[in-house]
């Protein structure tokens, strides 16, 4: 039997059209089909945004400690909106001198889930001096008590919308570079009813926290500390000797 052969510039052999004919369009529904798997197998990046197209002004108190941010009235009373750059790193330096004041900041927001952040334009309008005395007052801590969390250290700005995804192992190289330049880390854990829910990190002094949790960031692990109320957003004391990374 003579065997066919296809050749580029040659008709193309009965034999080989028939057996195209069915194979194509088997092709072409099998690549349609995993086009559409592959993405549906993802995880969900979330509904974060970063809006580079406008600049948002804030007025309001402006603390230093544990981490920069500018405290603003709100209609339940009151916003705790977390500072950092437009790059990798903080603002702690460049507000310093600004802290306990009533101040206007203006920048590009980061948010996901009613949680603000906001990167500080580079300019000088960045951060500016407001007349006037701050309307709100830094809150008073509200103890809930010792616990343990499982979940995972992550940088805010890349999570909450910076870039996608912006938590996990995938992200750990990032994440480290963000909270090492200064971005306050924050606790991402999962409530009983499977909602995500941050807590802003520091030591169980309350202070700023790095070097005692930089191995463990992006990584799932289990974890002891005192949760505390702080206004709108919640803290977690953590101790970092109660780290354990989780498999």
């Amino acid at each position: 039997m003579k065997r066919e052969f296809y050749v580029g510039y040659l008709p193309v052999p009965k034999g080989i059209r028939g057996r195209l004919l069915v194979l194509l369009p088997v092709l072409l529904v099998a690549g349609v089909l995993i086009a559409g798997l592959i993405p549906a197998q993802q995880n969900d990046p979330g509904t974060g945004s970063w809006d580079l197209s406008q600049a948002d002004a804030y007025t309001g108190l402006l603390i230093a400690e544990p981490y920069p941010a500018v405290l603003t009235a709100a209609d339940d009373g009151l916003q705790t909106i977390l500072l950092v750059s437009q790059g990798k790193t903080g603002v702690r330096d460049r507000v310093a001198s600004h802290a306990g004041q009533r101040v206007t900041v203006r920048g590009n927001v980061v948010e996901r889930d009613g949680r603000a952040m906001l990167t500080l334009l580079d300019n000088e309008s960045g951060i500016e001096a407001a007349d006037g005395e701050p309307s709100v007052a830094t809150p008073d801590a509200e103890p809930e008590g010792r616990f343990q969390l499982i979940g995972q250290i992550i940088d805010p700005k890349c999570y909450l919308g910076a870039m996608k995804p912006g938590e996990g192992k995938i992200h750990k190289a990032c994440a480290t570079l963000c909270i090492k330049g200064g971005i306050p880390p924050m606790f991402l854990t999962k409530t009983p009813g499977d909602e995500r829910k941050l807590y802003l990190l520091t030591d169980s002094e309350g202070q700023a926290v790095f070097d005692s949790i930089e191995p463990y960031i992006a990584d799932p692990i289990s974890a002891e500390g005192t949760i505390e109320q702080h206004g709108d957003l919640a803290w977690f004391k953590i101790d970092a000797t109660t780290i354990q990374r989780l498999q």
